[in-house]
């Protein structure tokens, strides 16, 4: 029989609401993985929603490097979302990937801490 795994929790990573039947079921599958013997941690990471900016500061210009060159052929068949997400990344500057670069790194450093606990 494999051997049951330690579990960090942490379901709302910081910022999200969480809908009250999903942390219910999230506590409850936590208490399934305790009686089964696992050391389940619930942890808060901290985060904040400035890592879903950074993610799209960082994400949207390699969006729109890698298929800009689509567009005078397919712009009318290409989903709005994949339109704007290469519109943002041809506006984004240096100076807000090199920021969001922080902020990233930022997030990975209090998740570094939560791991250096394991």
């Amino acid at each position: 029989m494999p051997a049951i795994p330690d579990v960090t929790l942490a379901g709302d990573l910081g910022f999200h609401h969480m809908d009250p039947d999903i942390a219910a079921n999230l506590r409850a599958a936590a208490a399934v993985l305790r009686a089964a013997g696992a050391i389940v941690e619930e942890v808060a990471l901290s985060w904040t929603s400035a890592l879903y900016q950074a993610w799209n500061d960082m994400e949207n210009p390699l969006v729109a490097a890698l298929y800009s060159h689509l567009l005078p052929q397919w712009a009318d068949a290409l989903e709005p979302a994949m339109l704007n997400a290469i519109a943002l990344g041809r506006a984004t500057t240096a100076d807000q990937v090199r920021r969001s670069k922080m902020v990233r790194t930022e997030a990975w450093s209090a998740l570094a801490k939560v791991h250096a606990r394991l």
